[in-house]
């Protein structure tokens, strides 16, 4: 800087010398002469501070020479501390090796930053290195690559080695072939290391340029100069091209190479060792030869390599070696190889296996190796499947029993008391390596296992691609477990284009089989989508379910196909086919083409290999509908009639719809005489009548129809009120109630208000205190239930009886110190008559008379009839009063039976066919 800074002021002398007047220009020009000279000073210091740098740095590498560290490390000290990047150097490759000083990998980072900063090669190599192998610093890629690219500018052959391997795996850049065997070349001719790597470039089946003769030309040199790695890594290529017998047998030689050169660097040859006992056991590359192979794995494990333990375990299980004192003692200091290692005995095991690609066990190897001596012990006894003998069924997972192999695999993944990992991280590790092992051996169970563990990733990284492959696998054998996972992935989209059918498909095949999770699934898409797939084994096999009462058939088919169950359509079929009317219902909806307006909030069926079109569809919905209509089902009729009526898919047939509404309409269906009254406003099937629609109108809102009441307010201009009226009194079963509303107010609310505000949460067995009220309800075919407090005794049923057609009796019985009877009368499950009726003491009369005209009067108002005589605790004691109310009609009778009881009976009834005056047809459509 401060030469850059004189260049400067000379050069602004001269121009200002130039263009200055003569007696100025003398001046500068002594002045520049001055600069010149201080320039040339400060150049002869530099360089005499250059000598001086050089010449400590030299004489720090005599010294060095004689191995008089400590001189040299303080002569590079001097220099050093003068930002001398070639002492720098110096320094921190003698604090890496410990040279004079003590190792000390981070403080050699530092010297090598500062020399590599400074220019300096052989640092810049040196730094690139221990950012790419993690010394004395983090593993930093990019910075390796960085500082190994400047180095290779300079020439500097050290770095050609680590650069070639950054290209060749992609460490700090992209992966480039060609480049990683442009630099490992230039390194190669004096280093085994940059051979050995070389070696591996051209023997990547990924290289372009891949090349096995020139891949194993380059090893064979790397090996020839001592390198224990390309020793290995050449006889297992050597094993693995086996065409040339001659390759085997070197793969041999190299073993034992490998084996002999450890007693002279004092090295651990186990690698060679146990390659070398495989090769012993299997006879590959050479003679067969058990007991030098057991001599040599001995060696081995005697280290406490748990590898060389276990084949020397299954070896001494099989009864081929007798190791149990050395397993004893050597297991205590066992310690588990790298994954690389192990990865290079699964190679070697399956080459001499003669299974290429499929990595074996310990005991596997020596099964298939030694049929004759280990065949026994691959079968898998009862006690083994069960369980109950966790150590046998690891020897027979070991020995190849793929049925073991999976049951192993299914004990590490739980958590069971015999599984020792199922309080470890690791469990699935160990699952999943049985679940592979087995897996291969095209075991089906296993395979499924496996694809769950590859679907969510236990054991091992997520892979949908491989988790896809090895559920469809199974499931097309049949296996229910796959189908539901794979089902689900359909169903998710998860590793595969999502297809509902598809899900549905596979889901119903599982649950058919009893996968309950299955079951569940279809249940929600279901109620989701609104489509119930049902596999071909179901529809063409309904007959099955003929044994069961055809309404019984429909209530279980109804609920199944609503649960996502496809064998619900298979009892809708068998009811159906023997006359049920609600079955036959169902099978028209489940026909409909999905979506449609007329579906009912049924599911539609996707029946397997069924691509109906949406008029073939129609064409069943119009079979099953019809044949309903046909017996007298009132949903059916309105069901066409609505169809026909407004096309819905299905060609008009203005005929047709006004016949099944009317049939429907007979039946007292309020909806049903609304939609017939409009025929008849609009024609529409039939003649226009105005009596017969104002009719049909007024008696669909008499009857509680909310489209009929509003037609009716639209043109009137005022509230229609009929049915929301309660007929005794608030709190009470009312107009339009259905049966479970009367069971539920009885059960769930106030008894009478006799129980003190006591509420039944739960009718089932359901044992309460509450407002001072203890007892038990039971919920049975014909009673509600029975309370018992103390003397009293109130007991409470109720029943049902048909009336025929549409109409119903429900009979409400209690007793609790007095008598009490209820009857409702239903029509199309629709309260439209009430009579209550009860006898108590007569000191009570009075009071319950005064408590029923007080609740009706509330809602009703006065009565319009009211007669009294006598007094009510006379024999001739008699009370009557009537209330009519906007088609409502109640009777109040109070009777005496005699001195002491007297009867209460109260009757309300809605008049279906009478209401307020409404106008004629000009008022009704105006």
């Amino acid at each position: 800087m401060a030469m850059k800074k004189m260049l400067f002021a000379m050069s602004v002398c001269a121009l200002c010398a130039a263009a200055a007047p003569l007696p100025v220009r003398a001046n500068w020009l002594d002045d520049l002469q001055s600069i010149t000279n201080s320039l040339e000073e400060h150049n002869r210091q530099a360089e005499a501070k250059r000598q001086e740098l050089e010449d400590l740095n030299e004489r720090g590498m005599n010294a060095y020479k004689n191995k008089d560290y400590e001189s040299a490390i303080n002569y590079w000290s001097q220099a050093a501390q003068q930002r001398y990047a070639p002492s720098q150097y110096n320094l921190g490759f003698c604090c890496r090796y410990g040279i004079g000083v003590q190792a000390d990998a981070q403080q050699a980072v530092q010297f090598y930053k500062a020399a590599a900063k400074g220019g300096s090669a052989a640092a810049q190599a040196e730094l690139g290195e221990c950012y790419l192998n993690g010394i004395g610093t983090k593993k930093d890629h990019s910075e390796a690559f960085k500082w190994l690219s400047k180095a290779a500018k300079q020439n500097c052959g050290a770095a050609y080695a680590n650069l070639g391997l950054c290209y060749y795996k992609g460490c700090g850049t992209k992966v480039s072939y060609e480049n990683a065997a442009k630099y490992l070349r230039q390194a190669a001719d004096n280093d085994q290391n940059a051979q050995y790597i070389l070696g591996q470039v051209y023997l990547d089946k990924n290289n372009p340029k891949y090349s096995q003769a020139e891949g194993m030309a380059w090893l064979s040199k790397a090996a020839d100069s001592g390198s224990y790695d390309a020793q290995l890594l050449l006889a297992k290529h050597c094993l693995l091209y086996n065409k040339d017998p001659y390759n085997a047998s070197k793969a041999v030689l190299l073993y034992n190479d490998a084996i002999k050169a450890a007693q002279n660097d004092k090295t651990d040859r186990t690698k060679a060792q146990i390659c070398l006992s495989l090769c012993c056991f299997s006879g590959y590359g050479m003679a067969q030869e058990i007991e030098a192979g057991v001599d040599v794995l001995s060696i081995a494990a005697v280290k406490g390599n748990s590898f060389a333990l276990e084949l020397l375990q299954a070896l001494t299980e099989a009864g081929i070696a007798d190791a149990q004192e050395l397993l004893k003692t050597a297991s205590q200091t066992a310690s588990a190889p790298p994954d690389d290692e192990l990865e290079l005995y699964d190679e070697i095991m399956a080459i001499c296996a003669q299974t290429p690609g499929s990595p074996l066990t310990p005991g596997e190897f020596i099964h298939r190796c030694l049929p004759d001596k280990a065949s026994a012990l691959a079968a898998v006894p009862q006690e083994v499947r069960d369980y109950r003998d966790l150590g046998r069924l690891i020897t027979a997972a070991e020995f190849g029993s793929p049925e073991a192999q999976t049951a192993l695999g299914l004990v590490y993944a739980s958590d069971k008391e015999v599984n020792p990992m199922r309080n470890s991280s690791d469990k699935w590790k160990y699952a999943f390596k049985w679940f592979s092992r087995a897996a291969q051996q095209n075991n089906t169970a296993a395979q499924t296992q496996l694809g769950i563990c590859y679907l969510e990733g236990r054991g091992t990284e997520q892979d949908l691609e491989k988790a896809v492959a090895l559920l469809r696998g199974s499931a097309a054998e049949g296996d229910a477990l796959a189908q539901h996972h794979l089902g689900q992935c359909y169903a998710r989209g998860t590793g595969v284009a999502q297809n509902t059918q598809e899900a549905q498909k596979l889901l119903s095949q599982a649950a058919v089989k009893g996968n309950t999770d299955s079951k569940e699934a279809l249940s929600d898409m279901t109620k989701e989508q609104g489509m119930l797939f049902v596999p071909a084994g179901v529809y063409n096999d309904t007959k099955r379910y003929d044994s069961l009462k055809p309404y019984d058939a429909y209530t279980q088919g109804k609920q199944a196909c609503l649960d996502g169950d496809a064998q619900g359509y298979a009892l809708l079929d068998s009811s159906a086919r023997r006359g049920c009317n609600h079955a036959k219902l169902c099978l028209a909806y489940g026909f409909l083409p999905h979506g449609h307006q007329l579906t009912n909030g049924f599911p539609t069926f996707n029946l397997e290999g069924k691509n109906w079109s949406d008029s073939e569809r129609l064409q069943r919905y119009l079979k099953w509908m019809g044949s309903a209509a046909d017996n007298g089902s009132i949903e059916a009729c309105k069901s066409l009639g609505k169809a026909y009526k407004g096309g819905c898919g299905i060609a008009k047939d203005p005929a047709k719809a006004f016949s099944y509404t009317k049939a429907a309409a007979q039946q007292k269906d309020p909806a049903a005489m609304y939609g017939l009254g409009v025929c008849y406003a609009q024609g529409i099937g039939c003649q226009k009548d105005r009596a017969a629609a104002v009719k049909w109108i007024k008696h669909s809102a008499h009857a509680g129809n909310a489209e009929a009441r509003q037609w009716i307010e639209d043109r009137r201009g005022h509230k229609v009120e009929i049915k929301d009226k309660y007929a005794l009194g608030k709190n009470e079963v009312k107009f339009g109630d259905t049966l479970d509303d009367i069971k539920r107010h009885f059960v769930a609310k106030k008894i009478g208000n006799r129980l003190a505000g006591s509420l039944i949460s739960d009718f089932q067995n359901d044992l309460y205190t509450k407002g001072g009220i203890t007892g038990k309800f039971v919920l049975a075919t014909s009673s509600i239930g029975q309370i018992d407090k103390d003397d009293f005794n109130y007991k409470y049923t109720i029943h049902t009886k048909s009336l025929g057609n549409s109409s119903s009796k429900v009979t409400v019985v209690g007793k609790w110190l007095t008598s009490m009877l209820s009857e409702y009368y239903l029509e199309n499950n629709r309260v439209v008559k009430i009579v209550e009726k009860e006898t108590f003491q007569s000191g009570w009369s009075g009071h319950y008379t005064e408590q029923y005209e007080n609740n009706i009067t509330a809602v009703h108002g006065r009565p319009t009839v009211r007669k009294v005589s006598g007094t009510e605790d006379s024999p001739d004691y008699s009370a009557y009063m009537e209330w009519h109310d906007g088609g409502v009609h109640i009777i109040l009778k109070t009777g005496s039976t005699d001195g002491m009881k007297h009867t209460l009976r109260a009757e309300a009834k809605l008049d279906t066919y009478q209401g307020p005056k409404i106008g004629g047809w000009t008022d009704l459509l105006k």
